[in-house]
């Protein structure tokens, strides 16, 4: 990636550091504030590592000394080497919220610190020749400092550009708890200074690829300044341990984007959104169920995006089969309650999916629900998959015994999958909607259902299933009705 933005030539930049560093690649330490300043390259040693214990301090109060007595080329350069030194404090000060820091360089200038940036600013802005372009540079920086938008920083270069833009991260991540919207607004402000923007992850939405591409670019401005530290960049190096901090965030940010379903699991397509992120995928056939968990996805130590999810992953799924004349039984799968469980101490905000192979009895999908609700947890993501084969669902809850008429724990709607079609109950109306025949085979009818529906605004829903029935007929009959936010609760015969 450019360190430098093209909006800005490269010489500029080297010029600058060229100018105020140029003795920085020599062993040489800055030399004690009290033995004064004798020469510009004593100077410029001086700057070349920010003394942050008032050295560095100490060295601006002489140089405003030197300036009175200057002229020519060598206060146009100590004016610079003041100013510019002065933003990088000024900059080090908003990091780590160092009132003193901020109050003594206000003294550097014989200003009140209400005046402080407007100050700095005034005087790289009035910088002559070269030293005004690579001064306009800085006094971007630092207007910017004031209010760190990711928008704003987008005109930025060099290491202010970096931190200014890793700053303005961080304060849009403590501001929302969208964290993946927040990474995809960096990810776009990362395109807009590229010109390019870099390919997208292959596998994942485009949302979630430009969130991981946000996070990547984020773990890059750490690294770009941290190679700016080694190479004695005086910012850069200053802010070593603040650097640390931002990286350790970062490594706390986890992703999880919608899971591509892969074909070979059998979930049929259905149309709907995604109502939550499913962390454990399950899957059941007529034969047991395959089950793996989504990908979680997390900075390394080396800044790498890494699946952080545990085994089995969801790419190479795990398989739990029905004992012999077993599967019809209503009762939970022991082997599975016992993962969930372990999998919930792990991470109690998990989201359990949970969806059917075609053609699969109901009753299986409901052993599989019940193995669910044994492991402590009264909710799970009904799933199928979209066109594209990402993960669609709805969040459904368990009711675990058959309810009679009368009964007061009823929701106001009710509706029934049966072999020959649904019964749906609307307080104490009643409605049969028997399957059509469409050619040689009856079908469920949808279009009915969807047409009641439409009119029912009851906020909660119940759906009982007989024996026999397909899961994948109960999962088009549920999506239908708990579409508008409509919570929906799943009947388990006990």
């Amino acid at each position: 990636m450019p360190t430098l933005c093209h909006r800005v030539p490269r010489w500029i930049a080297l010029a600058l550091t060229a100018l105020v560093f140029a003795l920085a690649a020599t062993a040489l330490r800055p030399p004690a504030a009290q033995a004064g300043i004798h020469s510009l390259n004593v100077v410029r040693r001086a700057l070349a590592q920010y003394d942050l214990n008032g050295g560095t301090v100490q060295v601006l109060r002489e140089l405003g000394q030197r300036i009175e007595g200057a002229s020519g080329h060598e206060r146009a350069e100590l004016s610079f080497l003041r100013a510019a030194v002065s933003a990088d404090l000024a900059i080090i000060s908003a990091v780590r919220g160092d009132e003193n820091l901020a109050s003594q360089l206000a003294g550097v200038f014989g200003v009140e610190e209400a005046e402080l940036y407007r100050t700095i600013f005034a005087e790289l802005r009035a910088a002559p020749g070269s030293y005004g372009l690579a001064g306009r540079h800085i006094a971007d920086a630092l207007a910017v400092l004031k209010a760190p938008t990711m928008a704003k920083t987008a005109q930025l270069s060099g290491s202010h550009g970096s931190l200014l833009r890793l700053l303005s991260l961080l304060h849009a991540l403590e501001r929302t708890g969208d964290v993946p919207v927040v990474l995809q607004q960096f990810a776009a402000v990362r395109c807009a200074i590229d010109a390019e923007c870099p390919a997208q992850a292959a596998g994942y939405r485009q949302r979630d690829a430009q969130a991981l591409e946000g996070l990547r670019q984020a773990a890059a401005a750490v690294a770009e300044l941290r190679q700016a530290a080694s190479h004695n960049d005086p910012l850069s190096d200053a802010l070593a341990p603040d650097l640390d901090a931002m990286f350790r965030r970062l490594r706390a940010i986890s992703l999880r984007p919608v899971p591509r379903l892969d074909p070979a699991l059998g979930l049929p397509a259905a149309a709907g959104a995604l109502a939550g992120q499913p962390g454990l995928v399950i899957v059941v056939d007529a034969e047991g169920v395959s089950y793996g968990f989504a990908p979680r996805l997390q900075l390394d130590p080396r800044g790498e995006i890494v699946d952080s999810a545990p085994e089995p992953k969801l790419a190479t799924p795990a398989r739990v089969d029905f004992g012999r004349a077993d599967g019809a039984h209503m009762r939970p799968i022991e082997a599975l309650t016992t993962l969930i469980e372990r999998a919930l101490m792990l991470d109690p905000a998990l989201v359990v999916g949970v969806g059917a192979v075609g053609g699969t009895d109901a009753s299986l999908l409901g052993r599989v629900l019940l193995s669910v609700q044994a492991s402590g947890r009264d909710d799970a993501l009904l799933l199928s998959r979209d066109g594209a084969g990402f993960a669609r669902g709805t969040p459904v809850g368990f009711v675990l015994h058959r309810q009679k008429k009368g009964d007061p724990n009823a929701a106001p709607l009710r509706l029934r999958v049966r072999l020959g079609g649904y019964s749906l109950h609307r307080g104490d109306d009643y409605r049969d909607i028997p399957r059509v025949r469409a050619g040689e085979s009856l079908h469920f009818d949808l279009v009915t259902l969807d047409a009641i529906l439409a009119e029912s605004r009851e906020p909660v829903a119940d759906i009982s299933f007989m024996s026999g029935v397909g899961a994948d007929n109960l999962a088009a009959a549920l999506f239908r009705v708990a579409h508008g936010q409509r919570a929906v609760r799943l009947v388990l015969p006990q």
